[in-house]
């Protein structure tokens, strides 16, 4: 962990070097990085600046006193915020530890325990922005990596806390607390292998480095794993059952605004089984209604129902094809989640209008219900190809119809 910003360090002398040691250590420092001698190096001339900077202070006894006692003021601050936070008053550390920044605001060692106490008193957010600075100070902080990602899970920005477990990883390799929180991330997002990966992983540090409680616990977490029964798999279809209704409270009352929140709103995995459930809804409301329909036109015998379940997976499979060869032609940077969920998103509408159709047996009301769901639709589409696709809006205007037109074809195969 970084030290704090000393004035006497960067001359390289003691705290009780005399004026001469002093003006000794800064001639030869000011002689090395000299402008004139390192031509064209901006490194050097920063520190021939800082050089001369404490230079100023070191070498005037009041400035050099004034210093001294502040200096001291710090440390005996953070001295007193690390004991009273070992007691665990949190709040009273934190006090000390601001009194401490007050003074040398650039302590990255002090940004990091006052992050550390606010994450006791589950101040996430506060604790955040601390270890944010202290990162800012110095970005190869391993401890202060580990600690914001625990803050952002707790935030739920599983995102960005992922990417501090792993760069963590790449400063430590062998963090094996760091392995383990993010084994517990994996088997969240329901990435099964990973989290094992992690969690053996954890296992192997934790015992090499004489943990045998967190090497155990990591190992249970394994086993876990390996007992994988109906009971997680009903807990995965309930979450995405509720999931997507949340999905589709989000955007169906406004597509055009509501489309790239309830898509933001869950991770990658969870998007997919969305989509993937809204494709399914769509299939049985299309085979449903289609089969209802015909039933009525005396028309079940020449489109089998196994034509129909093809039929209904065709525009699903389009959708998501077009709007991946859309990202490929204009270059944008979305993903084949937001391709599929897109495709599934549009459908929904549609499907439900086919099965309340089949239902009713109402043309008037059929065609209303057509023109409702075909315009929410049109929405839906445009906003997923601007917003989740990050196509250009004029580009997405040539991208829709040709969306519909794809998803439209299958249907001709209908008798």
């Amino acid at each position: 962990m970084e030290k704090e910003y000393n004035y006497y360090e960067v001359l390289g002398v003691s705290k009780d070097a005399s004026t001469e040691q002093i003006k000794k250590a800064y001639h030869s420092l000011a002689r090395q990085y000299h402008p004139d001698v390192n031509s064209g190096d901006t490194n050097a001339a920063e520190k021939f600046k800082e050089i001369n900077s404490v230079y100023e202070i070191l070498s005037d006894p009041l400035k050099r006193s004034q210093y001294d006692t502040t200096v001291g003021e710090a440390e005996e601050l953070y001295k007193r915020g690390v004991a009273r936070s070992q007691l665990g008053d949190y709040q009273g550390a934190i006090l000390d530890y601001t009194k401490a920044l007050e003074i040398n605001p650039d302590w990255a060692e002090v940004l990091y325990h006052r992050g550390f106490a606010s994450y006791k008193l589950q101040d996430y957010r506060s604790a955040d922005l601390d270890y944010t600075k202290a990162l800012f100070l110095d970005p190869y902080l391993v401890e202060v990596y580990y600690y914001r990602g625990l803050c952002r899970m707790k935030l739920r920005y599983i995102q960005a806390g992922m990417e501090d477990y792993t760069k963590a990883l790449e400063i430590n390799p062998n963090f094996a607390h760091v392995y383990y929180q993010r084994g517990l991330v994996y088997l969240e997002l329901q990435e099964h292998r990973l989290a094992r990966l992690d969690f053996r992983k954890a296992a192997q540090l934790f015992a090499e480095q004489g943990d045998r409680a967190n090497s155990q616990r990591s190992l249970e977490a394994i086993r876990s794993l390996e007992h994988f029964s109906w009971a997680e798999i009903l807990e995965i279809f309930q979450k995405t059952f509720q999931d997507s209704w949340i999905t589709v409270k989000t955007f169906i009352p406004n597509p055009i605004g509501g489309l790239l929140p309830a898509f933001a709103q869950l991770e990658q995995k969870r998007s997919l089984n969305v989509a993937i459930l809204f494709g399914i809804i769509f299939e049985v409301c299309f085979v449903l209604g289609i089969s209802l329909i015909l039933q009525r036109l005396d028309e079940a015998n020449h489109t089998g129902f196994l034509l129909l379940i093809i039929i209904g997976i065709i525009p699903f499979v389009n959708l998501t094809v077009t709007s991946g060869f859309a990202r490929l032609i204009f270059k944008t940077n979305g993903s084949l989640t937001g391709d599929v969920f897109i495709a599934g998103a549009s459908l929904l509408p549609l499907g439900l209008l086919v099965l309340i159709s089949g239902v009713l047996n109402n043309w008037v009301i059929s065609v209303i219900l057509a023109m409702f769901a075909l315009c929410y639709t049109i929405l839906i589409m445009y906003s997923g190809c601007q917003k989740i696709s990050n196509i250009s809006e004029e580009k997405s205007a040539i991208t829709v119809p040709i969306m519909l037109l794809v998803s439209g074809l299958p249907f001709g195969l209908i008798n």
